[in-house]
């Protein structure tokens, strides 16, 4: 008699196996594998992102140079409605502004 014979689980006496306990695996024997799995994974999701990145960014580029044109067609325009004296100050203000813009991207882009 083995003092547990309402317990049908424990047939041999001694401890119940747990599920994972005994997988027959020994310890850290699959973690090389799934060390390696989750770093292809982390490659391929930063190659995604970067990609998404690289997307995006070609879209504004695009967005920036359609709305760039617009810009300069509506400068253009104004410049048609200009007397000469007109046309020539609006000129190097743009020339000015143009500077100014140059010098905040590029310290922005140092900085």
């Amino acid at each position: 008699y083995s003092g547990n014979a309402g317990n049908a689980n424990n047939m041999g006496g001694g401890k119940p196996k747990m599920g994972g306990a005994g997988s027959g695996m020994p310890k850290g024997a699959g973690s090389g594998s799934f060390n390696k799995l989750e770093e292809e994974l982390k490659k391929k999701e930063a190659e995604k992102a970067s990609l998404q990145a690289a997307k995006e960014e070609e879209e504004q580029e695009q967005e920036a140079e359609r709305i760039r044109l617009k810009r300069e067609a509506a400068f253009e325009a104004d410049l048609k409605k200009m007397n000469e004296e007109q046309k020539k100050k609006a000129q190097q203000q743009k020339k000015k502004d143009a500077k100014i813009v140059n010098r905040i991207l590029k310290a922005s882009k140092s900085g």
